[in-house]
């Protein structure tokens, strides 16, 4: 089991026994370095072009084509405890969060559609220099 793109990126854990690849087939694996073995794989719907883990490896940066910014990763084997039962079968579909930027944009267009209607109201209202 391997990427059917090219790598776009890796990175090794701090331990040095997990190593990540990203890839224009638009997954992300992690890999045990030891065994070979793939021990988790995620897929997206826009490849990603680079990856960066956190120097405690709590954390996977990723950026992705067509998208500005860059997603966040949370490693769920901090808080809970993980059971790795042999290789993946399929990717597990990552939700791609909508950028911060993008989300108070569409805030803020909300806001001022819903106000939008009483501030014309109120233009209406005055007089504007007509005698």
């Amino acid at each position: 089991m391997s990427h059917t793109g090219p790598i776009s990126d890796l990175n090794f854990g701090p331990d040095g026994r997990k190593l990540f690849t990203s890839s224009f087939d638009g997954t992300v694996r992690v890999w045990d370095v030891p065994t070979g073995l793939c021990v988790d794989w995620m897929s997206f719907s826009s490849p990603p072009t680079s990856l960066a883990l956190s120097p405690t490896g709590e954390f996977l940066a990723t950026s992705h084509v067509g998208r500005l910014g860059i997603s966040l990763w949370c490693d769920k084997s901090f808080f809970r405890m993980v059971l790795l039962d042999g290789t993946p079968n399929e990717p597990a579909k990552m939700n791609e969060p909508c950028p911060v930027a993008e989300c108070e944009q569409e805030g803020a267009n909300d806001a001022i559609s819903h106000a939008m209607p009483s501030i014309l109201a109120k233009k209406d209202d005055a007089s504007f220099g007509d005698p």
